[in-house]
């Protein structure tokens, strides 16, 4: 993983615990039903305990060891939670793996960041350094084929400045629409977030009804 992206992914997992800690545990996400706490204990989960989240899958003791773990995140207070959060993973878990902390969390940090930030009745927006914005750019390129690939339009990405690249290029596509926009706008609306991203779509009306109601993300 480059420099740039390891950078990137530490301080936006500190600029996110920050953020979180700012909000407190009550405040709207962009997640549907989620408040702050619902995320982090998300991210928790996803990162910090995953081996948790998997053995709650299997029988026998790990099923009921894993649910026992998952249920003391769940009864945790907030500070805890940011404390754990914080503090990283531990120490078997694979995303202290450098190159798979950078393609799991550099879109998942960005984004949920802008969950918080975005949401509620007055909404923030940040600057990134053109540097980020790369980076983000950079890691979305392989994931936009997997959140727009079920799209009946071919959708040609255009960030001025950072790249461009084309998402479901098959003999269905006929039409296209161009998504414009910097690289963290093209993120939150890859990830369905359209009504809070700022980003411009060109193409055919017919084309751009299509792709608005085209579902998006994983």
């Amino acid at each position: 993983m480059s420099g740039d992206n390891l950078r990137f992914v530490a301080e936006e997992r500190a600029a996110l615990t920050r953020t979180l800690e700012q909000f407190g545990p009550d405040a709207p996400t962009l997640c549907e039903g989620w408040t702050t706490r619902d995320l982090l204990i998300h991210l928790i989960e996803r990162e910090i305990y995953a081996a948790a989240g998997l053995g709650s899958c299997l029988p026998g003791p790990w099923r009921s060891t894993a649910r026992d773990r998952l249920t003391s995140l769940q009864m945790a207070d907030y500070p805890g939670l940011l404390t754990l959060f914080r503090d990283g993973r531990q120490r078997y878990s694979p995303l202290r793996l450098t190159p798979l902390d950078g393609a799991m969390n550099t879109i998942e940090y960005a984004v949920h960041h802008e969950d918080v930030l975005r949401a509620g009745e007055q909404p923030q927006r940040r600057t990134l350094q053109p540097a980020a914005q790369q980076v983000i750019l950079r890691r979305l390129r392989p994931l936009a084929h997997m959140l727009l690939g079920r799209s009946p339009v071919r959708v040609r990405i255009e960030s001025p400045g950072y790249g461009h690249f084309t998402v479901a290029t098959t003999r269905r596509h006929r039409a296209e629409v161009l998504v414009i926009g910097e690289p963290l706008e093209i993120a939150l609306f890859s990830f369905g977030r359209e009504e809070h991203a700022a980003v411009a779509l060109r193409g055919a009306d017919d084309a751009v009804a299509l792709l608005r109601k085209a579902r998006r993300g994983f």
